[in-house]
């Protein structure tokens, strides 16, 4: 680096020099020649030569080494040339690293403005999109035009992780039609579609007409994608119609791609492997699940699937080795197995070659999640229902009794996590053992009444007087919510009735209900307010006729009266096959089905929103709010 004395003498010299070139006699020659400004690297030329050539990583390299070689301000240049690519390539470990050793305060204009853009997107990185929006917001005049380009990209990136996902999209048509076709354009057109075909269709309808052809354009293919997600023969319709209304459409052609990218997730799979306990203390659960399964397969109407049934209970294959031979003969999708014990088996692979549609969840690390579906019955699922129940009906205090077990502190794990997020919140929590017929001491504690004893005791004492005395329950309950099988059921709403609790709404899971109408053992659960799934819910259709609840029990009445939940569970099974990795693809939306409305989450867990019901007459009839069927909102 140049000294400042240096500088100095450069300056006087150059003054001199102009004074003197008047003068008749030539200057006499300085003793030390001035040092001349650095030059650029061969290898900064280099690297914006790879950048043309849509090589980044290559011409990062290459400003990191020029960067090497010179000194400030030149070396803070190219580092914050590096940092931008890798920091636009999603490597903000490195773009941070590098923008470390650059010094601010010798940088001006363009390469200031670059700095700026680099901070955005690691804070993009770091999910900090209101951090970034701010850098962002107001775009600086006259950037170079490359540079401009790359501001409104990350504008459009931020807005999108803010949620404004139709401002953004703007901004990338706008950038669309400033490209030439090639890669980057399509990467906005890419960028275009993830944004807006996240959107629900209600969302998208209420910003047409947008005031841009185009952007409607976009919000009408988004809306026909979205309506016919998993109807194959209508998104080609729905497309095909679409690319006439809009033949001049720039997304014309990509509305090819993402069409035949969809279809290639939604073919059904041609062989499936059915892998369940057929045999041993597990094999009836095993036949009504299998029994549902064929029923659906039998009522397709599309090209049929080939099925192999696997029996993994006591007399079958160990659940490795069923898996090894699907693999080895070229299954498309392995449905099973049904127990948690097998699917942690399982997690001995570490990749699945065989996507996996298992019959239960099963928690901890190490399982595979990218081909790995987990699909069951999980009572949490009916917890987070029976809160938001509560929540909707205006309930925010709540008392909770659960059995002593695991599957008890599961439950009011639950519905603890899942009222206290709408806003509610559980008072107090009491157990009782499972076998337990006399709910009396949990419900006393649960309800204050033996404080209110107490304090008649008290009273008695003080006065040395008989009081007339009516226990009090606390007041500052609303709503009480209870676990329990049918025969604990039974028992524990009519005690609660007894110990106080006229008046106030009871909820409990569908657990509560044998499954098959019972009214003279039901009775006493009038009043009772439960969730379930639609299959068994009288007047809360789900499929057509040929699978419904009658129709089962007239194939198989043994399991559909004792395991009908199961049953039902099998017939989605059937109808998850072909869809569940386009479901995941959106977990916002659900599919209405024999076990509730289906969601599939981004770790491949499949979860259940299930409809309301309530007991009248010994029978559980659907539960309406505003004289509608009460459908549950996501957890």
């Amino acid at each position: 680096m140049r000294s400042r004395s240096n500088r100095a003498s450069l300056i006087l010299g150059v003054a001199g020099a102009l004074l003197l070139a008047g003068c008749a006699a030539p200057p006499p020659k300085p003793s030390v020649t001035p040092e001349p400004a650095e030059r650029e690297p061969a290898m900064a030329e280099e690297a914006r030569r790879a950048l043309a050539l849509d090589r980044p990583l290559e011409a990062a390299a290459l400003f990191e080494t020029a960067a090497e070689q010179t000194q400030s301000p030149l070396r803070d240049r190219y580092l914050v040339r590096a940092a931008g690519i890798y920091a636009r390539g999603g490597d903000v470990a490195t773009a941070q690293r590098l923008i470390e050793d650059v010094d601010a305060t010798v940088l001006t204009g363009e390469h200031r403005h670059r700095l700026t853009l680099i901070r955005a997107r690691i804070e993009l990185g770091e999910d900090k999109p209101e951090a970034a929006w701010q850098r962002l917001e107001e775009q600086p005049d006259n950037l170079p035009e490359s540079l401009a380009r790359d501001w409104r990209d990350a504008q459009a990136s931020a807005l999108y992780s803010l949620g404004r996902q139709i401002e953004a999209a703007r901004i990338r048509i706008g950038l669309a039609q400033s490209m030439a076709p090639g890669a980057a354009r399509e990467r906005q057109f890419r960028l275009i579609w993830e944004g807006l075909s996240r959107l629900s269709p209600a969302r998208l309808a209420a910003v047409m007409p947008s005031g841009s052809a185009t952007l409607d354009g976009w919000l009408v293919l988004a809306t026909r994608f979205r309506e016919n997600r998993i109807d194959a023969p209508a998104l080609r319709q729905a497309v095909a119609q679409w690319r006439q209304r809009y033949p001049d459409h720039p997304a014309n052609r990509f509305a090819g791609q993402i069409l035949a990218d969809h279809l290639e997730r939604l073919r059904p799979p041609e062989e499936i492997a059915l892998m369940l306990p057929l045999s041993g203390r597990l094999a009836g659960v095993g036949q009504a699940i299998m029994h549902g399964f064929m029923a659906a397969y039998f009522q397709d109407t599309a090209p049929r699937p080939r099925v192999r049934v696997f029996d993994v209970g006591e007399s079958g294959k160990d659940v490795v080795s069923a898996y090894r031979d699907a693999v080895e003969a070229g299954m498309d999708l392995v449905v099973g197995p049904l127990t948690k014990q097998s699917l942690e088996m399982l997690s001995v692979w570490d990749t699945f070659p065989v996507p996996v549609l298992a019959l239960n969840t099963v928690g901890g690390e190490g399982i595979p999640r990218d081909r790995f579906f987990q699909f069951g019955l999980a009572p949490e699922d009916d917890a987070r229902a029976a809160a938001g129940l509560m929540a909707a009906q205006g309930h925010e205090a709540a008392v909770a009794l659960v059995p002593n077990s695991e599957w008890g502190d599961r439950v009011a794990g639950a519905f603890r996590a899942s009222l206290e997020a709408r806003g509610g919140r559980v008072l107090e929590q009491a157990y009782y053992q499972p076998q337990a017929s006399d709910f009396g001491a949990p419900l006393t504690r649960l309800f204050n009444l033996d404080a209110s004893r107490a304090r008649y005791g008290t009273l008695r004492r003080v006065l040395s007087a008989e009081i007339e005395f009516e226990p009090r329950r606390r007041q500052d309950m609303d709503a009480v919510f209870f676990a329990a099988y049918p025969q604990q059921a039974r028992l524990i709403r009519p005690q609660i009735r007894f110990h106080h609790g006229i008046g106030l709404p009871v909820y409990a899971t569908s657990h509560a209900y044998s499954g098959s109408p019972q009214p003279n053992d039901d009775q006493d659960m009038d009043g009772l307010r439960i969730v379930d799934i639609p299959w068994l819910m009288a007047g809360t259709p789900a499929l057509d006729a040929a699978l419904s609840l009658n129709a089962m029990q007239a194939l198989w009445p043994q399991e559909s009266k004792r395991l009908p939940r199961l049953v039902a569970m099998g017939i989605d099974a059937y109808r998850l096959a072909p869809v569940v990795d386009v479901l995941r693809q959106y977990p916002g939306d659900g599919m209405a089905s024999a076990t509730g409305v289906i969601h599939v989450a981004g770790d491949g867990v499949i979860h259940r929103l299930l409809p309301a019901g309530a007991f009248r007459d010994g029978r559980l009839v659907p539960l309406a709010l505003d004289g509608e069927p009460f459908g549950m909102p996501r957890p």
